[in-house]
């Protein structure tokens, strides 16, 4: 009985044991389904990828995002149906080149492996092309595809690589240009010790050719010695100015400011000029607003200044014409003006007058020779006294220079006496003659 009583309740146990399984970590509840899906749903959508979910076997589309259908132009998703075999077709109007394209993605998809790429659009974008294969729940084998648009970072890319390349373009150019100067200021200063030699020989023979004028070829020699010692002089001035534009492209010009009567500086100058003028027929009139003005200048430099365009304006003058000084009193600024009635600027060269190894015109290098040097040293003497120069000019009527000069003055530094100043000064007579050495009579 115990061992039937046993037996069925052993049967009876048997009947009524069950398997309980915890099934909460294999089956969520709705609620927990709903928020993962929102969260995946949230990531897919604010992703910068463009991503597209396609069965491999079926070319199903799966899911895609709105990125991607932004980056495809795709306004109705729906007009294009499920299958991905639209999306290609859609994509011959995209890509630069469609087929491969499809080739491609048939390719990336056979080989079930992770592949990244760059693909071209047709108008010029860059996409960033990833996959990755993955399988369904269901066993079903898919593809994910992201595109990124990169084109801005590609452009930017380029646009650094192109900076690079031009920094290095101008690293080197401006090594040349130091070279360059360097080798100027060193050819210019070892041309200036022989010529000098040369030019004080010819001093000694002119003052004893004096002496002798009772040789039969003293016209004769005395007109080659004077030709020697014009060209000389042209010598010399073309030494000094590229001595004095590389020593300004080095910033080592030495400008020694000082407070003087700049309605005076410029009248000596006027004056000193007048005799050459008259010599060749032309008259030089100077007028002034003003008596006096005290400013910070550099005396020498703007006698260089003054002396290179009054040699121009008496280049490209012919006789009987007129050249102009004037001052104008403008309170904080001080303006000379240097105006001719010679042969003009073109048009199209005043924007290159100040250039430097620039000439107006090649046609007239007889008689009106220069570098093309002095005009450009002009300008960068006036910009260090902190002015600014400008030209007017209508051809075949004259030319007009106009100089702009603050008014400003040394701070502890007294005011120069003109008288005083031109007693110690050394006649310019000299420096006239270098000046105007390469007008010919």
């Amino acid at each position: 009985m115990y061992i039937i009583l046993a037996g069925i309740l052993f049967i009876s146990i048997t009947a009524n044991v069950f398997l309980f399984t915890n099934m909460s970590k294999c089956k969520k509840s709705k609620p927990e389904l709903s928020a993962e899906k929102f969260l995946l749903q949230t990531i897919l959508e604010t992703t910068a990828d463009g991503i597209v979910v396609v069965v491999d076997d079926t070319k199903e589309i799966i899911k895609t995002n709105n990125r991607f259908r932004e980056i495809w132009g795709i306004i109705d998703e729906r007009s294009l149906g499920i299958n991905g075999n639209n999306y290609m077709e859609h994509a011959k109007e995209l890509f630069e080149d469609p087929l491969s394209f499809h080739r491609g993605m048939d390719e990336i998809i056979e080989q079930q492996k992770e592949y990244a790429d760059y693909v071209t659009l047709r108008d010029g974008r860059v996409l960033e092309r990833y996959y990755k294969p993955f399988v369904l729940h269901n066993s079903l084998n898919c593809s994910l595809f992201s595109f990124r648009d990169i084109t801005a970072t590609k452009r930017a890319i380029a646009l650094e690589e192109e900076v690079k390349a031009h920094q290095k373009l101008l690293d080197e150019i401006q090594q040349y240009d130091k070279l360059k100067t360097h080798f100027f200021s060193i050819i210019s200063h070892e041309f200036r010790t022989p010529l000098n030699i040369l030019l004080g020989a010819i001093q000694l023979l002119n003052i004893n050719h004096r002496n002798i004028k009772d040789c039969p070829n003293y016209e004769y020699t005395k007109r080659h010695m004077e030709m020697m010692k014009q060209n000389c002089y042209r010598l010399l001035r073309l030494i000094n100015n590229l001595i004095d534009i590389t020593k300004m492209d080095a910033g080592f010009m030495n400008m020694e400011f000082t407070n003087r009567n700049i309605v005076k500086v410029i009248e000596d100058i006027s004056v000193s000029v007048a005799e050459y003028a008259k010599f060749y027929e032309i008259e030089l009139v100077f007028d002034t607003e003003i008596e006096e003005k005290i400013i910070a200048c550099d005396a020498d430099k703007l006698e260089r200044v003054m002396l290179n365009l009054l040699s121009n304006a008496l280049k490209f003058t012919d006789k009987g014409g007129q050249i102009h000084i004037n001052i104008f009193d403008h309170k904080d600024s001080i303006m000379i003006s240097v105006k001719d009635t010679g042969i003009g600027i073109p048009e199209e060269m005043k924007s290159v007058i100040f250039d430097r190894f620039r000439q107006v015109d090649s046609s007239f290098r007889r008689k009106r020779e220069g570098s093309g040097i002095g005009l450009s040293l002009v300008k960068l003497l006036v910009e260090a006294h902190g002015g600014e120069i400008s030209v007017q000019s209508e051809l075949g009527k004259g030319t007009e220079f106009i100089i702009k000069l603050p008014v400003n003055v040394a701070g502890g530094a007294a005011i120069v006496n003109d008288e005083a100043a031109a007693a110690a000064e050394h006649d310019n007579v000299e420096r006239i003659n270098v000046e105007f050495s390469d007008i010919y009579s």
